[in-house]
C-alpha cells in the first residue's frame, strides 16, 4: 500500500490501491466543499475511519445509518428529521408550513410509550399506547391519569384563591357572571 507523508500533492490524486492509510492530518475540500476520494473502482464507502476530528460541517445526502443495523438511522429530508430504531419511527421534527412546528413522538403509529424523567430519573410524564392514556407524576408518584371518560386525579387538587368577588354561591360552587369557581371553606 502506498503511504503519503508530509507532502503537498497536486490537485488531482489517483490511488490504485483498495484503501488509503491516513495517519494524521485532514482531507481538504474543494471549492464546492466536497471530497472526492473514490472512483468507480475504489468507492469512498469501502473504507472506514476509526476516529475523525471534524472542524466544520458534516454533510450527508439523506441518511446516517448504524453500521451492521441498516434499519436504525437518522433520516434528513426537506425541513424534517426522523429518528428510526429497528425500522420503527420513534421521533419526527418538522418545520412545516406555519408555526407552531411539530415534534412528533411515534410518527409511525407504533406501540411506543413516551416517558419524561426528572433530574433524579423519577417519572414526570408517561404515555401508554396500549391503554391510550397519559399519566402525570410528581417525584415518581402518579398524580393524574387520562381515561376514556375523563381524568382521574390521585391525591388532592389545590385551587388558588379567587380574585373576584362572587355574586352567588351554592355550596362550594361560586359564580360571577360566566365565571365559575370551585371553593371550600
Amino acid at each position: 500500500m502506498a503511504k503519503t507523508k508530509s507532502k503537498q500533492l497536486a490537485n488531482i490524486l489517483t490511488f490504485t490501491t483498495a484503501s488509503i492509510d491516513v495517519v494524521s492530518g485532514s482531507f481538504v475540500p474543494d471549492a464546492a466543499d466536497t471530497y472526492n476520494i473514490g472512483s468507480s473502482t475504489i468507492p469512498w464507502l469501502s473504507g472506514s475511519f476509526r476516529h475523525m476530528d471534524i472542524n466544520g460541517d458534516v454533510r450527508v445526502q439523506q441518511y446516517i445509518r448504524h453500521r451492521g443495523d441498516l434499519d436504525t438511522f437518522i433520516n434528513f429530508t426537506e425541513n424534517r428529521i426522523r429518528l428510526n430504531a429497528g425500522d420503527i419511527g420513534f421521533m419526527s421534527l418538522e418545520k412545516d408550513s406555519s408555526a407552531p412546528y411539530p415534534l412528533t413522538v411515534n410518527h409511525g403509529g407504533n406501540r411506543i410509550n413516551f416517558r419524561v424523567v426528572d433530574r433524579n430519573t423519577d417519572l414526570l410524564l408517561k404515555t401508554d399506547s396500549e391503554a391510550f392514556n397519559v399519566k402525570l407524576y410528581h417525584a415518581g408518584n402518579e398524580k393524574l391519569q387520562t381515561r376514556s371518560t375523563g381524568v382521574e386525579i390521585t391525591g388532592s387538587i389545590v385551587l388558588q384563591e379567587q380574585t373576584t368577588t362572587p355574586t352567588a354561591q351554592e355550596g362550594g360552587l361560586l359564580y360571577s357572571g360566566s365565571n365559575f369557581y370551585l371553593g371550600f371553606d
